[in-house]
């Protein structure tokens, strides 16, 4: 069977140019495929033109050649094709999650007993077996991913179009959804996955590269890591695993090994790449007092939330909140932005009880933070609060849009015009602009791809080194490791290990946790072992200058 998009043009509106183009493109039935391209290139909207959720102005969307809504039917269509939206919360429509996975396959009029077969085996497979019969509001965003997920499996469609379905996954779940997708009875469907996730690119048997609304190239994985201009303009040489997997294919070893450390680091020195450094030691000054929580416990009708959950951050620092998802992440951000009361405990910043409105708080899905028409009227809306006005408005505004990266062309537009990555820049730049004396970010690197990770990054880097304490959730720790200072891991509500950036590379605590440990931790800890066996032999690869610009 074959998917297929032939000779299109769409645009969003009328009166605008078309802003994706494609001449031909089809995906067979087997193949698993990636889609890469930077935030805005047009990937989103490339997968709802192939699901048939938008109509192309000019052109055809063929499944085995007959044409949608001519030949073929929108309901024979949709029982073949599934999409798997980037928001996976505003795909749900069911109170309960079993409910949610049975939608479906009721919709397709089967029987009882054989829905029930395949909502346990959906569920079973991507891990949320155990919580069926949960309310589907108590779930986390990696949850509400893997509960999306479940529900396209139980349809057992013929394509499965994915828009970053891993993207708010910790490393253990991801890979869990990587192989179940690759080697489980997913296998069989055409998979177009978007993805920023190297490890997902390096997997893919072929990769689509999106750039300004038009498909740059279709080649391998290996094509794209040996081309030097493909590699740069995807932005991957600003990425740790982006580079592992450029030095595999500069030695000719497969990209497909960039899983297996051992591989990569054979294949880092063999491309006489620089050894990165270990993150810096934990400096033993006291920090000033910022974001304080104090035996936070919270309970909800499902259980015990958090636990005694105890940490400080402080002022003109980063911590990192590591922890798989569910771990309690998001409550403690809530809590410590005094937007969730506590059943016991405390959250207090400089010394004073948090209240709503103290604290900046950037939201894990970014379309909960956007409510103006314009994104610039979005970024205005808390200095204006707080008494800012005229031309000291307009340059805070300037200034905060500047530093996550979003194009000034775009201040003007509608939140809901921006891709998922720029509309989350977006967030954060209303955050950064009301420039609080304490920032909580949720995920704020989730859908970026690697310049704006970068970005991010240095942005809430320059807010800490200002004085701002700066609490950031994350499933992926390595761009953070030479701005942060400190990192906590929750574990089922629990604080279950504190430490420096240095001792989360050296003692790795997630490789244990059910969060698991990410594969740059552990490349980078067995490089780092590698320059103190042989010190003279990698002090001459560390000078070498064959690697592309890149923050390491």
């Amino acid at each position: 069977m074959e998917l297929a998009l032939n000779a299109v043009q769409f645009s969003y509106t009328a009166a605008e140019k078309p802003q994706l183009s494609v001449d031909a493109l089809s995906l067979s039935s087997g193949t698993h495929w990636a889609l890469v391209g930077p935030n805005g290139s047009g990937k989103s909207t490339l997968l709802q033109l192939l699901a048939g959720r938008f109509a192309p102005q000019q052109g055809l969307l063929t499944l085995d050649g007959n044409a949608f809504g001519q030949d073929l039917q929108p309901s024979q269509f949709f029982q073949q094709v599934a999409f798997a939206s980037q928001d996976a919360e505003a795909s749900i429509v069911a109170s309960l999650i079993e409910d949610e996975v049975a939608f479906g396959p009721r919709n397709l009029g089967l029987a009882p007993t054989l829905v029930q077969q395949r909502v346990r085996a959906a569920l079973n497979a991507v891990g949320l077996g155990s919580i069926a019969s949960q309310r589907t509001d108590a779930l986390s965003g990696g949850q509400l991913q893997r509960l999306q997920l479940a529900g396209l499996l139980a349809l057992h469609p013929q394509f499965l179009l994915l828009d970053e379905v891993t993207s708010s996954l910790n490393a253990a779940a991801a890979q869990t959804i990587r192989q179940l997708l690759y080697k489980g009875d997913p296998a069989a469907c055409g998979q177009l996955l978007s993805t920023h996730d190297i490890v997902e690119v390096c997997q893919a048997q072929q990769v689509v590269l999106m750039y300004e609304g038009r498909i740059q190239r279709v080649l391998s994985p290996q094509q794209l890591f040996e081309d030097e201009a493909l590699w740069c303009l995807m932005g991957y040489h600003r990425s740790f695993l982006g580079q592992a997997a450029r030095a595999l294919a500069l030695t000719h070893k497969p990209v497909a090994a960039i899983t297996n450390p051992k591989s990569c680091m054979q294949a880092w020195h063999q491309a006489c790449f620089p050894v990165p450094s270990m993150p810096s030691h934990a400096t033993s000054h006291p920090a000033p007092e910022g974001l304080t929580l104090h035996k936070v416990t919270l309970a909800s009708e499902t259980g015990v939330l958090l636990k005694d959950v105890s940490f400080i951050v402080p002022a003109g620092q980063i911590t990192l909140l590591l922890g798989a998802s569910g771990a309690g992440k998001t409550c403690t951000c809530r809590v410590a932005a005094g937007l969730l009361a506590a059943d016991k405990g405390q959250a207090s910043l400089q010394g004073m009880p948090v209240k709503a409105g103290m604290v900046a708080y950037s939201a894990q899905r970014s379309e909960d933070m956007l409510f103006c028409d314009q994104v610039a009227e979005d970024v205005a809306y808390g200095p204006r609060l707080a008494g800012l006005s005229g031309e000291a408005l307009r340059m805070r505004v300037e200034e905060a849009l500047a530093a996550v990266g979003l194009d000034e062309s775009l201040a003007l537009r509608s939140p809901y015009e921006l891709s998922g990555g720029q509309r989350r820049k977006a967030a954060l730049a209303a955050v950064i602009a009301q420039q609080a004396p304490a920032l909580i970010c949720d995920e704020p690197c989730a859908n970026l791809d690697p310049q704006g990770v970068v970005q991010v990054v240095k942005a809430l880097a320059a807010q800490a080194s200002a004085g701002a304490a700066v609490l950031v959730t994350t499933h992926d720790p390595e761009p953070w490791l030479q701005v942060a200072h400190q990192v906590v891991i929750l574990e089922t509500g629990a604080v279950i290990w504190q430490g420096s950036p240095y001792e989360l590379v050296a003692q790795a605590p997630l490789a244990s946790s059910a969060a698991g440990e990410p594969l740059s931790l552990r490349l980078r800890r067995q490089l780092a072992a590698g320059r103190e066996s042989h010190p003279a032999k990698l002090q001459n690869l560390s000078n070498s200058p064959n690697t592309g610009e890149g923050a390491l």
